[in-house]
């Protein structure tokens, strides 16, 4: 071979054991280039221009460190959880820009590690929720004390729900998923809107730094012990707002569309029981006795919402019945939505479930 060809086998060998070594020696080298992949694929309003790959890379590997001392063991002492450190709890506090970037730029970097363990499980999308396993809330306090660092009417605990913010950076919103936190007792339901946007006193446009080219993160409650994060294109502050009713009906238009049986252009993970769960639950349903059938009706006419982990709770409780005809009924159902979904018992629809072992990788 002449010199030059075994130069460009020399560096082709060199560089597939660099790639090797990377993806044994780094354990999320796998989940971040899928996730890349992923993002270089879909299309070209959420799409990750080349320019922003590195950036992404470090916040999904950044992302996973903060979540790693979030969810670890020292949840009385968790320095991301300490308000000393933001200086968000001494009287008097003045917001410190510089300690603000450094907080935003890690919930940038939590919410691209949580996206990028959706991917992991095959569950990327463009448009979608993710919701947490936080039995301590540590996710939702993290992400709430940074409200309370930018906003003083939520600080102060006088904050009322936001239709249009007065707040470009962090703000109590209005919002239309998991609504039926409200009727829980012992959960939080308040739900808030973190836009992502420059630092400092004069509010400059927001941008595109979260996965999918999202500019604003909506969080809240999904139930106890369970966090939502929703990533979405425009926020409710200034002409964003307008923005922001413009998408939520285009969703409602999508929404009626599928409903006739047309499908929504796009990956999505969203928390809408999808239309074949319901049909697989009607067919269960019309399998039992008029009594049992009008005690599940009754439930869902109260507070019950009609959610996945419900019907997985049903078909559990009736798959023992001695009526051989209710429990095969049941049993269908059951291996049905575990064929189809996984983490049953916190699912309420198509969103992404990320446990907080998938999180921490164990």
């Amino acid at each position: 071979m002449k010199n030059g060809t075994i130069y460009r086998v020399t560096m082709c060998c060199i560089l597939m054991f660099t790639a090797a070594h990377l993806a044994a020696t780094d354990p999320n080298a796998g989940k971040i280039k899928k996730t890349i992949d992923f993002l270089r694929g879909v299309s070209k309003e959420s799409r990750l221009s080349e320019d922003k790959v590195a950036e992404a890379q470090q916040s999904i590997k950044d992302g996973d460190t903060w979540l790693a001392i979030l969810f670890g063991p020292n949840q009385t002492n968790n320095p991301l959880l300490d308000a000393k450190i933001w200086g968000s709890d001494a009287p008097g506090f003045v917001l410190d820009p510089v300690k603000q970037e450094i907080y935003l730029q890690k919930i940038i970097d939590i919410y691209w590690a949580l996206f990028a363990d959706a991917v992991q499980k095959n569950q990327g999308f463009t448009g979608g929720t993710i919701v947490v396993q936080d039995d301590n809330d540590a996710l939702f306090k993290f992400l709430r004390n940074y409200v309370n660092m930018v906003n003083p009417e939520v600080r102060n605990k006088t904050a009322k729900v936001q239709y249009v913010s007065n707040n470009c950076f962090a703000y109590k919103r209005i919002s239309s998923h998991f609504n039926e936190v409200k009727n829980m007792t012992g959960v939080d339901d308040s739900q808030y809107g973190i836009d992502i946007r420059p630092v400092g006193k004069k509010c400059e446009p927001s941008q595109s730094r979260l996965a999918g080219n999202k500019q604003t993160l909506l969080f809240g409650k999904a139930d106890k012990g369970l966090t939502f994060v929703k990533a979405e294109e425009f926020g409710l502050y200034g002409t964003d707002t307008a923005l922001h009713g413009q998408r939520y009906l285009e969703s409602k238009v999508a929404g009626i569309a599928a409903v006739f049986g047309q499908i929504e252009k796009g990956f999505f993970q969203k928390e809408k029981v999808p239309k074949d769960v319901k049909s697989a639950w009607e067919k269960f349903l019309a399998q039992l006795p008029g009594d049992q059938k009008k005690g599940i009706i009754q439930d869902l006419k109260g507070d019950q919402e009609l959610t996945i982990k419900y019907m997985y709770a049903v078909a559990n409780d009736k798959g023992t019945n001695k009526n051989p005809k209710i429990s095969t009924a049941a049993v269908k159902l059951g291996a049905y939505l575990e064929k189809n979904y996984d983490n049953l018992r916190m699912r309420r629809g198509n969103e992404v479930v990320l446990t907080r072992q998938e999180i921490l990788g164990k």
